[in-house]
């Protein structure tokens, strides 16, 4: 089974992150560059390049939304894919490890906003 590392901040060798941004790194030496959502625009594109059916399938979307967060494979950039073939190329291109460790590392930021609102409610 795949190891992978989340760092939810850059480490001293990596290049600084926009804020927001976290690293995924892959057993297989990958570093998947990653924003915190996708902007307003983003998803109205990418409801639109999926099509109808595609929308109704909450997994789909899932998956679909976590890929275009994807901001870098390693030192090469990625574009907000187009169609929905673009979609499912770029989660191939990820790969299934590292979609499941973006999906952690979302849960586990989510998580943790939750927890620092419900201690800022307490006080």
């Amino acid at each position: 089974m795949t190891t992978i590392t989340m760092h939810p901040v850059s480490g001293p060798a990596e290049p600084a992150l926009p804020p927001g941004h976290f690293v995924v790194h892959a057993e297989d030496g990958r570093r998947i560059v990653s924003k915190p959502m996708l902007r307003v625009r983003e998803e109205m594109a990418l409801s639109e390049h999926i099509g109808a059916d595609a929308r109704l399938n909450p997994i789909w979307v899932l998956w679909a939304t976590l890929a275009c967060c994807v901001t870098h494979i390693g030192d090469e950039p990625v574009r907000m894919p187009v169609s929905r073939l673009q979609v499912e190329a770029l989660i191939d291109r990820i790969g299934d490890e590292a979609m499941r460790a973006l999906l952690a590392a979302y849960r586990t930021r989510n998580d943790n906003r939750v927890a620092r609102a419900a201690e800022m409610a307490k006080n």
